[in-house]
């Protein structure tokens, strides 16, 4: 049975009303209190959402009010849209345009940041402040309403929504995209639901479990971290916002709030291993530890098994317009960490196609591009006519259906596991962030000071890639890095200001097409760079 996303965690409420279902480092919310704190801001919603699929834009840091939100409007109807609290304006505002947004969740505290935001894009916005009093608002266009999630709760809360189909969409998630501007992945009730059913399965979630949220809520790994743990009734624990980069902090708290499920970006697992005193405390009740988004090494699991010793450890694939699609587990105890990791196998959904470059079926282990055709596919992005899906006609089959095309190359490796190769676009991802190293080159190249630019990957070991970007200066002109950095910062997410800036003092090299020859540049690097 498809379950609409909210459905999972109002039945974990009805079955067990007083366990914990969010704990924060200072905040423990029971089921309960979880459940009645979503319908009092449904029912605000349901009186300023005027059309299906309406999108509504949170505006809040990683809390257990902002939970409590993206319930609320999935109970309204609705499609939670995440925006970043740090990204600068111009993003924000994209997304606010993308989306035809005209509703917005916030707190006394972020809406000044908020404001100016709205007020450049010249309408008017429906703001629902969450607030245990009323903080007075400014005059102004916008409309205000204050909302107390946590008063009493005196009617009784009923599941309700019957009306809204499994297909409808549920949330957009941003994401780089290869035009150089994010994308909107569609996601809909069904989609997430499919894959949350198969999480709760495969790591045998259970109501004793206590299950970490360390990925922003914009990311795509916060679809497990919050959903499939309300699904299985167990507890999110949430890593603060401004915490979630502090290794030491974070190795203690996986031990003090014991617990059981960690998924993260495999730099993160680099940085407690190195910096988080990893050995000066014990993790009992960690039995599952999830990765993905970047490439992991086997030495890196072998490191960090030593500490781990009772958990089992999963190289999660899959993009966030497919949902994760591939899976390569090993067992607690096992000694044997393969270097590189591979991607695994797909998931019972899934299906898949590795082809060459004219789209022909590879044969044996040779190299080729990963296509994905799963029920767990985006609708579309928004508000783009940008197609990332190909019609294919599997062999020994007679029906054809779309796959989506991943960019990634692969490889099948004789025991049938995938193991990730490169990629064939410009996307690479640095501390668990996506980077379209095209949307940064195109924005430099806008700054008056740089004649030309060329920005590249450098592996890293602790973040996955460290950003470089190599210009040459106009005539007359010095920028200095400090005002590179400034004019990145305002137009750019912080992930995606580049680590290093270095001037060139003669022409990048160029192919014989007049196109920056990034490989060379790359390979006269080396592989490792220092910070400026």
């Amino acid at each position: 049975m498809t379950h609409l996303i909210h459905h999972w965690m109002l039945s974990s409420a009805e079955r067990q009303p007083d366990a914990e279902a969010i704990r924060t480092s200072n905040q423990s919310l029971s089921y309960r209190n979880l459940r009645d704190a979503s319908q009092i801001l449904a029912n605000q919603l349901k009186q300023v959402v005027v059309s299906e699929e309406q999108c509504i834009g949170l505006y809040l840091g990683k809390s257990a009010e902002a939970i409590a939100a993206i319930y609320a409007v999935l109970m309204a109807g609705a499609v939670y849209v995440p925006m970043d609290i740090k990204n600068p304006a111009t993003r924000i505002q994209y997304i606010i345009d993308q989306c035809q947004m005209s509703v917005v969740i916030t707190t006394p505290e972020l809406l000044q940041q908020l404001r100016p935001m709205l007020a450049d894009a010249r309408q008017s916005f429906t703001i629902l402040v969450l607030c245990n009093s009323h903080p007075g608002f400014p005059l102004d266009q916008f409309h205000y309403i204050p909302v107390n999630i946590h008063a009493p709760v005196s009617d009784a809360i009923a599941l309700g929504n019957s009306d809204i189909a499994p297909n409808q969409l549920a949330t957009t998630l941003f994401t780089s995209g290869s035009t150089g501007l994010p994308k909107g992945a569609m996601i809909s009730h069904e989609s997430v639901s499919i894959f949350v059913a198969w999480v709760i399965e495969y790591f045998q979630l259970t109501p004793a479990d206590r299950c970490i949220s360390h990925a922003p809520l914009h990311f795509d790994l916060s679809l497990l971290d919050i959903f499939a743990t309300h699904a299985a009734g167990a507890c999110a624990v949430l890593v603060p916002d401004a915490m979630s980069g502090n290794p030491k902090f974070l190795t203690q708290y996986i031990a003090q709030q014991q617990v059981s499920v960690w998924q993260s970006v495999p730099s993160v697992l680099v940085l407690l291993l190195k910096y988080g005193d990893i050995a000066k405390h014990s993790y009992p009740s960690l039995r599952h530890i999830l990765f993905a988004g970047e490439r992991v090494s086997g030495s890196l699991l072998e490191n960090l098994s030593v500490h781990f010793s009772n958990a089992a450890f999963h190289n999660i694939y899959g993009a966030t317009e497919t949902n994760d699609t591939f899976v390569f587990s090993i067992p607690p105890g096992n000694q044997a960490f393969p270097d590189p990791l591979p991607i695994g196998k797909a998931l019972p959904y899934v299906d898949h196609l590795i082809v060459d470059a004219e789209g022909n079926p590879v044969d044996g282990n040779e190299e080729g591009e990963l296509l994905v055709s799963t029920p767990t596919s985006m609708r579309a992005y928004r508000n783009t006519l940008a197609n990332c899906w190909v019609a294919c006609t599997p062999p020994g089959e007679t029906a054809t259906r779309d796959f989506y095309i991943t960019k990634d190359i692969v490889r099948k490796l004789p025991d049938g596991n995938l193991l990730f190769c490169g990629r064939k676009d410009d996307i690479v991802k640095t501390s668990g962030n996506r980077v379209n190293l095209l949307e940064i080159e195109n924005l430099l190249q806008t700054h008056p000071g740089i004649s030309d630019v060329a920005v590249i990957p450098l592996p890293d070991d602790e973040i996955g890639n460290r950003i470089l970007a190599i210009f040459t200066a106009a005539p007359g002109c010095k920028p200095s890095i400090i005002e590179l950095k400034m004019f990145c910062a305002n137009n750019l997410p912080k992930y995606a200001i580049p680590h290093v800036f270095e001037l060139s003092e003669v022409p990048l090299p160029k192919t014989s097409s007049g196109k920056t020859n990034k490989p060379v540049l790359i390979k006269s690097r080396g592989q490792h760079v220092a910070t400026a």
